[in-house]
């Protein structure tokens, strides 16, 4: 099963969703099945994504932050809420910092992290995006059990 769409919503909106890791790939199957389903997509036009960080591991989380997002020019919205309820991995909140940190110079305007429980550091790191990405004007960060 494929698990990239592309959906060309309105002429300048085009959203990336990259499905839940049902398989429960790790390392080098993760990042091969990541590989492919990026093949042949023109990241460069892409302004939404949609990215199951909780069902991905932290070494396939960090190379999608590394490899891919750094490609997404046009990125503006990013969704990484845990919308299937999966069960909290105990570094999610590694993983989604490790994507939020690879858009540094992107125009980011909207981010969900909701439903991920973020790890002791999580509010630091947060606060460090929210401070270095100044065209950011949505953030949805209910039900992360962020600490101080």
């Amino acid at each position: 099963m494929h698990s990239i769409n592309i959906v060309k919503e309105f002429p300048q909106i085009y959203h990336l969703e990259i499905k839940e890791n049902n398989e429960k790939l790790m390392y080098d199957e993760a990042i091969n099945q990541l590989t492919k389903n990026c093949d042949g997509i023109p990241l460069k036009d892409i302004t939404s994504i949609k990215y199951f960080v909780n069902t991905w591991g932290l070494s396939s989380n960090n190379w999608f932050a590394e490899n891919i997002i750094p490609k997404m020019t046009k990125l503006e919205k990013i969704d990484l809420s845990n919308t299937n309820n999966s069960k909290h991995r105990t570094d999610v909140g590694r993983g989604v910092q490790a994507i939020l940190n690879a858009t540094k110079g992107l125009k980011i305007k909207h981010v969900d992290i909701s439903k991920n429980v973020m790890d002791g550091d999580g509010a630091k790191w947060l606060k460090d995006f929210i401070e270095t990405t100044p065209t950011l004007k949505v953030l949805i960060a209910g039900s992360c059990k962020l600490q101080d």
